[in-house]
């Protein structure tokens, strides 16, 4: 199989379902043809702010109300697990790395939220 470079799969709803839900180790291990630099391209495009406005909202769009309610729950847990991390954080540097998962997950949340509002009710 040939690897291509800025090889993603950010179009890819199934995917990216799991891409948010799943930690990437196990998110590679269930995708073992994947490889990391697939997963790191993926999650560069997705935190991009135009990316994620664009491409984030017509993958999820087809997405069912279950699967957005999962998403929009593990994204709350997500939020709560970094919250109590960063009180144990022993630096700078690690709270920062921190602080950016729980904006990345309050940003991604604020989407998936305004996409439910405007689609499951």
């Amino acid at each position: 199989m040939e690897n291509f470079k800025n090889a993603n799969f950010i179009d890819d709803a199934e995917k990216m379902y799991d891409f948010v839900c799943l930690p990437k180790e196990r998110f590679l291990e269930s995708y073992s043809y994947l490889t990391e630099e697939e997963y790191v391209n993926t999650k560069k495009l997705f935190i991009q702010e135009d990316v994620s406005m664009q491409k984030g909202f017509s993958i999820t769009v087809s997405l069912t109300s279950n699967q957005l309610s999962t998403l929009m729950d593990a994204l709350d847990q997500e939020l709560y697990d970094q919250g109590e991390y960063y009180n144990y954080c022993d630096n700078d540097a690690e709270r920062n790395v921190v602080l950016h998962h729980i904006y990345t997950a309050v940003n991604l949340l604020d989407k998936f939220n305004h996409l439910w509002e405007r689609n499951f009710k």
